[in-house]
């Protein structure tokens, strides 16, 4: 039960005591509950918005089979190295990491602030991960 409903009940539980507790006692009890209330009622719900964003997924291709054969605390090492070597693009780019999720990162671009070039910021953050991807493969391939 939210504020509104649990004032609304104290107010009509005090209206139900008038009889016994008296109009003096009841309409001072009730003059701050009506003024919160009307507050509440008045005041500005959060508006609804609509804005254009854009998702970007990335994960390691493989990883599933890569990881069945490797110690959990490579892969744990590969992941971290992954999430390091791609977050720097997605925030140059304007976008938010939203999470991780195992191998997968998920990032917004548009929000808060939408901008009708969102896709064009997940793109070129995109285009940058891959070479961000590349120099990756080759420190994973000298180790």
């Amino acid at each position: 039960m939210n504020e509104r409903d649990q004032l609304e009940q104290a107010i009509t539980a005090l209206e139900a005591q008038r009889a016994i507790l008296g109009d003096a006692v009841v309409d001072t009890a009730l003059g701050p509950m009506r003024e919160k209330l009307t507050a509440l009622q008045t005041s500005s719900a959060p508006t609804e918005q609509r804005k254009q964003a854009t998702i970007l997924f990335a994960d390691l291709v493989g990883f599933t089979s890569m990881a069945e054969r490797m110690d959990p605390e490579e892969v744990r090492a590969i992941t971290n190295r992954f999430f390091h070597h791609v977050t720097p693009a997605i925030r140059r780019h304007g976008g938010r990491i939203e999470k991780y999720i195992g191998d997968a990162i998920m990032a917004v671009f548009g929000i808060p602030t939408s901008d009708e070039r969102n896709p064009e910021h997940a793109i070129r953050a995109a285009l940058e991960m891959q070479q961000a991807m590349d120099s990756l493969n080759r420190d994973l391939e000298r180790d």
